[in-house]
């Protein structure tokens, strides 16, 4: 999934209240933020038990929203400027120090890692080491959720740039090549089908942006900043991976009568699952590896493809993490925060892949 900023895919006025009481807004009153929050919270498909690591975090409350809305997950927090001043805002979150390019968390650490509006700040070798270092962390089936800035208008922005050389903090080499930071990494996008052109791809233009786009003017009138999110997964990478414990996820797992436990692949495109039987070995609370249910589906690469596109949707999990209570969770994020077990709160689905 790569999208642009899109004025009807933005927040309800709920979110952007929220915004101003927790000052999750700079304090430029960049808008771009009342879009990039939202969106990355809804894609992350964050649940209780996931280890989470804001990259970049800075000083805003953003994790603590999340912290509030999802209590039991661990959460981790990196950004250099803490080494100059400890981020009170952010309790608790588990702190490092230093640059994304040289994080030092073990392999496939974490279930899932935002970088919200940081790798334009970075030169362009940074980013791509960043990117690296990130995607390194990342557990398989885990998701990456990126936005960056992007400055329309560039040769205006050049010439606001050599008038305020201050300003070229933003953008130190430019608008970010996302095509090759998305090579870089190594990851896949989620959504392999909502992919909007962007820099760095054959035929991309600055002017063929949808129309509907959500931009800012906090820098200068006339010099338009607006915002690309991404959502890439980890896949499955080899015979490493297929020792990682998974369990399946209770909305894809269904018991005939006699007990025998039965897989359901959903396929995302509303047709009817394919379901597969699996050995009672599949209930043990400890789960099973990734290669023991390749086996049990037949073994090559359609069943290895089974699996992957289960951990890209969550319908398989890591065994360590406790299934959410419900599927579905109240409209709005302001609803969460005030009433986060939802009570008498109007529900939709949320099981679906985006």
């Amino acid at each position: 999934m790569i999208r642009w900023a899109r004025r009807s895919e933005a927040c309800s006025d709920a979110f952007t209240a929220y915004c101003h009481e927790h000052a999750l807004v700079d304090r430029n009153d960049n808008v771009n933020r009342y879009w990039e929050y939202p969106w990355a919270a809804t894609h992350a498909g964050l649940r209780p038990g996931m280890r989470v690591l804001d990259a970049g975090a800075g000083y805003s409350p953003f994790l603590l929203h999340l912290a509030e809305t999802v209590p039991d997950a661990e959460y981790h927090a990196a950004d250099p400027a803490y080494a100059f001043q400890t981020p009170a805002q952010l309790p608790h979150a588990r702190i490092d120090t230093r640059p994304l390019e040289e994080l030092a968390y073990p392999d496939g650490h974490f279930d899932l890692i935002f970088c919200l509006s940081v790798l334009e700040h970075l030169d362009a070798s940074a980013r791509l080491a960043a990117v690296r270092a990130l995607a390194r962390c990342l557990r398989p089936g885990g998701r990456l959720v990126l936005t960056v800035d992007y400055f329309l208008d560039w040769p205006r922005w050049r010439s606001a740039i050599e008038q305020k050389p201050r300003m070229a903090a933003w953008l130190p080499d430019g608008n970010p090549d996302v095509a090759r930071m998305v090579r870089a990494s190594g990851l896949h996008p989620l959504a392999p089908d909502r992919i909007d052109p962007h820099p760095g791809t054959e035929g991309f233009e600055e002017g063929a942006v949808h129309d509907d786009l959500w931009w800012s003017e906090h820098i200068g009138a006339g010099l338009r900043v607006t915002s690309l999110g991404l959502v890439l997964h980890r896949p499955l990478a080899g015979a490493d991976d297929r020792g990682l414990r998974l369990r399946i996820s209770p909305e894809a797992l269904h018991l005939r009568d006699d007990g025998t436990p039965l897989f359901a692949d959903h396929h995302g495109t509303g047709a009817a699952p394919q379901r597969y039987v699996l050995p009672p070995r599949a209930l043990d609370p400890e789960g099973f590896t990734a290669g023991e249910l390749v086996e049990w589906l037949g073994g090559g690469t359609r069943a290895e493809a089974v699996v992957e596109r289960a951990l890209r949707w969550r319908t398989l999990r890591p065994a360590g993490l406790r299934p959410r209570i419900e599927a579905c969770q109240p409209d709005s994020f302001r609803e969460v925060y005030r009433n986060p077990e939802g009570t008498g709160v109007p529900r939709h689905d949320k099981r679906g892949p985006a």
